[in-house]
């Protein structure tokens, strides 16, 4: 039997088997703790938030079909916008308008339906003179209204 990397321990119970990870370091509790650590948002911290925000790399068990996981996907995803449009909102204020973009754009590549980025691409993309680039995201975001209705 092949030794795994970490601590575990197979318990049967009553309904079946669990695997105990006590000791084992777990990205998702990771990057919960350093969310809930990270310093006040302000122009001498925010690149530390736009960081944490860049770990986030997809979200929990997305890959999988698994409906246990449901609860705890919609939790860490809530939690991880929550944080991103903080981020995107303190930058537009603070006139950084291309990293809101930069933010709003990478939202959208994991959340692509999300109406709320894309009205914020589109006026950002306005401010910034991109007209082009504000009607793609328009055509995509009727697009994506046209196909829920």
């Amino acid at each position: 039997m092949e030794k795994l990397p970490f601590n575990h321990h197979i318990i049967k119970n009553d309904i079946g088997y669990s695997l105990n990870l006590s000791g084992t370091t777990i990205d998702v509790e990771q990057w919960e703790k350093q969310l809930t650590q990270l310093p006040p948002l302000d122009l001498s911290t925010y690149k530390a938030h736009i960081q944490h925000f860049k770990a986030y790399r997809n979200h929990y068990f997305n890959e999988y079909g698994y409906l246990w996981v449901e609860p705890e996907r919609i939790r860490l995803a809530g939690l991880w916008l929550e944080h991103a449009y903080a981020l995107v909102k303190f930058l537009i204020k603070k006139n950084k308008k291309a990293e809101a973009l930069d933010i709003c754009q990478q939202i959208n590549q994991i959340e692509p339906d999300d109406e709320r980025t894309m009205k914020l691409i589109i006026k950002l993309y306005n401010e910034m003179g991109n007209v082009d680039g504000a009607i793609r995201m328009y055509e995509r975001y009727k697009e994506s209204k046209d196909a829920m209705n």
